[in-house]
């Protein structure tokens, strides 16, 4: 057996965000110190899993895909576990899959994304560049990022093989074809995957931890596309095992974003005589973009947030 890690990283991955976190082992007293979180590129506490295809052709990944997905629909994804294959998948069920979640403008052929976007040069004239991405590839996008970052707090090589343990939502994991998409999507952007846990799981293990007399665990997971409520019960051998879980679309971020956008829109036509359906399907996703970033904030615990949308309707 080698020498114990210095340190490990911790992804939690989800469908409309991912945090990452380290854990160092000190090299004196060989002591693990408490999980610090690794910001994002704009500072936050998490990155979004939103990947797009910049203006020379590239991928841009986070807030910086997500500030374009207004403009440039058939060239954003806004989430990209979305995009991973599924068992028994079709091109229609991954198109409807993508349409749910925000990219029903992106072209596929087959499993392959066809991200396409139109760019001018200095003189004026037209040119499109395009990107064919696999499912993997998407993801892979998203877990390059949050390892460049995790590189950068260890001060580490670039290049280096960064030892993991990854959280994914639990219809990924129980699908064998998604979690293979996804874990190689994460050997491609250079992880070493230690294991993979679900979040319900994780988060449940840790709540038993602190308190050994409890005999029954709920997580209650208010995600973006669904909120779910996870019970565990802990065995006399002090195990826990999933008891019960139920789901629930309407409590989810997304359907709050909706009354969110529902009030805005309801707000500008009677107060201030705006109807944003005049505007078109541009107006309409920046206004919803609006209400998203709202959303967001109240959810971290904000006391209150604007709803910030200009040039919706000339």
């Amino acid at each position: 057996m080698g020498p114990p890690l210095q340190h490990v990283c911790g992804i939690a991955i989800g469908y409309c965000e991912a945090r990452a976190v380290i854990i160092r082992r000190d090299a004196t007293t060989n002591a693990i110190g408490q999980p610090s979180l690794v910001a994002s590129e704009s500072g936050a506490r998490s990155t979004p899993c939103a990947v797009a295809l910049g203006g020379t052709g590239e991928c841009v990944v986070g807030d910086a895909a997500l500030s374009q997905a207004a403009k440039n629909p058939a060239a954003t994804v806004p989430r990209a576990l979305s995009c991973l294959p599924h068992s028994n998948d079709d091109e229609g069920a991954l198109k409807a899959r993508l349409a749910t979640h925000g990219a029903g403008k992106v072209e596929i052929d087959g499993a392959t994304l066809q991200l396409a976007k139109t760019v001018w040069d200095e003189d004026g004239e037209e040119t499109e560049v395009t990107a064919a991405l696999s499912g993997s590839d998407v993801v892979a996008k998203i877990f390059g990022e949050l390892r460049t970052r995790v590189a950068d707090t260890l001060g580490a090589d670039a290049k280096e093989v960064l030892c993991c343990v990854l959280a994914a939502p639990s219809d990924i994991l129980a699908d064998t074809v998604s979690r293979k998409a996804l874990l190689d999507a994460a050997a491609q952007a250079g992880l070493r995957i230690l294991q993979v846990v679900d979040e319900g799981d994780s988060v449940a293990s840790f709540a038993a931890q602190d308190d050994v007399a409890c005999d029954s665990v709920v997580v209650l997971d208010v995600g973006g596309t669904r909120a779910k409520a996870t019970s565990y019960t802990r065995h006399a051998t002090g195990i826990l095992e999933r008891a019960k879980c139920q789901d629930d679309a309407s409590l989810s971020g997304d359907a709050f974003t909706s009354c969110l956008y529902v009030f805005a829109a309801t707000f500008l036509r009677r107060r201030q005589k705006i109807d944003v359906d005049t505007g078109g399907a541009r107006a309409k996703r920046k206004l919803r973009d609006a209400c998203a970033r709202a959303a967001k904030l109240l959810a971290n615990g904000a006391a209150q947030a604007d709803v910030e949308a200009d040039a919706l309707v000339d």
